[in-house]
Formats: structure tokens, C-alpha cells, sequence
């Protein structure tokens, strides 16, 4: 919606991307203090909210939603192929936001937790060398427990290769990125793409629990793919 104001300048777009962040702040960020599951975040926008408004409030949000993404990957995370690479993605893609509304530090006044020393740009830039770590020599990321065939989860490590891109072209130029990006890619296509049904897998394959119940299925899901070439 922001983007539709900027191309036309209709306010109309403004207001409805404005009060639906809002709304979004207020049912749901605000209310857990920041601490929010992965795949409900949404950190850019938050940041498009704070330079369309201008709204303190907002980049403190995004500032403890950073903390709280960082959190998750404790322990050095962000280096060992766990498998779901959409936690590591929403990590690295908040911390890039909150770099770009200045809050990659903490804030002044902000409120100090247990989540607050987990975002900084000295984190952030650790993670690029920690994210070419949990790469194989194919280009595969890797589930260590050997979930999808000992494959990966291939919109999710889409996800992660947008957050490095943004890296890229964003914080610094980072020789090793293109490095990444294209091994990932050249294995996805080498393994994981359908031409006849134009789509990747959703997973390498199927993962069962102790019963043989599915849990995620290895379809093809061509309207994905935009998260893994945008």
C-alpha cells in the first residue's frame, strides 16, 4: 500500500496502509511486547511506517521486534543448518530494517531485557559469514536432524537469500554474498525446480512424524515462487 501512494500519490493509500500497521502494532506487537513468532513479523513494514509517519513509537517497535529475532538464533543459530531458514531470513531481515530507521543500537530510554543484546551491527554483520558456514559445498541448507530427505525447505531459504541480497545491495558489498546466492540458486535449480509444472518443491521431500502422519508435503508451489526469485 505504501508503495502503490509513492506511485500515485493518492493519500487514500497512505491512510489504508497506515491503519492497517497500526492496527498491526497495536493488536499484536505492543501486546507481546515484541516478542512475536517469526512468520508474524513483518520488520520492513514497520519501517516503512516509521519514515511514511514518522512515528518514535514505531521504530522503538521495530527496535524490540530486532532483539526478539536475534534472540531466537542464541547460541550461535544463525551458523547451524536447523532446517526452517524462515527464523534465520525474519532475523537477518529485521535487523536490516532497524538498520535503516537507525535502530540497529539501542535506543535511548529504551526498555533493557533479555532480548536487547541480541541485535546490533556487529551481529548483524557476524551473520553473513555464520549463514555461508551452514552452507554444504552443493549450495544446499542443510536440516541437521535430517528432516525433507536430509534436503531443505526451499521458499525459506528463498527467504534468507532476499535478506542477504538486501545485505548486499543496502550495508556493504560482501564479496562472499554472491558466492552464497549463487550456489544456493544453481542447487535449487539442479534439484528442487519442476519445469513441467514451473514451480520448486515446497520441501525436498516429505517430513512424517512417529505415527507416519505428513507434516509437510514436497508439492510443487509455483506461486512461490517469487520468494525465491523476486
Amino acid at each position: 500500500l505504501y508503495q502503490q501512494w509513492l506511485r500515485t500519490g493518492d493519500p487514500l493509500y497512505w491512510h489504508h496502509a497506515t491503519y492497517t500497521v497500526a492496527g498491526y502494532l497495536d493488536d499484536y506487537v505492543r501486546r507481546n511486547n515484541g516478542v512475536i513468532a517469526p512468520w508474524h513479523s513483518n520488520p520492513f513494514g514497520l519501517a516503512l511506517h516509521y519514515l511514511a509517519t514518522g512515528s518514535e513509537d514505531t521504530r522503538y517497535q521495530l527496535r524490540y521486534v530486532a532483539e526478539t529475532m536475534g534472540w531466537f538464533l542464541r547460541d550461535n543459530w544463525m551458523a547451524r543448518p536447523i532446517g526452517d531458514d524462515r527464523g534465520r531470513a525474519q532475523a537477518l531481515l529485521a535487523a536490516l530494517a532497524a538498520r535503516l530507521i537507525e535502530a540497529i543500537e539501542p535506543l535511548p530510554g529504551q526498555r533493557t531485557t533479555m532480548y536487547t543484546p541480541f541485535a546490533s551491527a556487529t551481529i548483524l554483520a557476524r551473520w553473513i559469514g555464520d549463514i555461508e558456514r551452514s552452507q554444504a559445498a552443493s549450495g544446499l541448507f542443510p536440516a541437521e536432524n535430517g528432516w525433507y530427505g536430509h534436503g531443505q525447505k526451499n521458499f525459506m531459504v528463498g527467504m534468507l537469500l532476499i535478506g542477504l541480497t538486501h545485505y548486499y545491495d543496502d550495508v556493504s558489498a560482501d564479496a562472499r554474498i554472491p558466492r552464497i546466492v549463487k550456489k544456493s540458486l544453481d542447487y535449487m535449480l539442479a534439484h528442487e525446480w519442476k519445469r513441467d509444472s514451473l514451480g520448486f518443491k515446497y520441501v525436498s521431500a516429505p517430513r512424517y512424524d512417529a505415527t507416519g502422519r505428513l507434516l509437510e508435503g514436497a508439492s510443487i508451489q509455483p506461486a512461490l515462487n517469487g520468494l525465491i526469485v523476486p
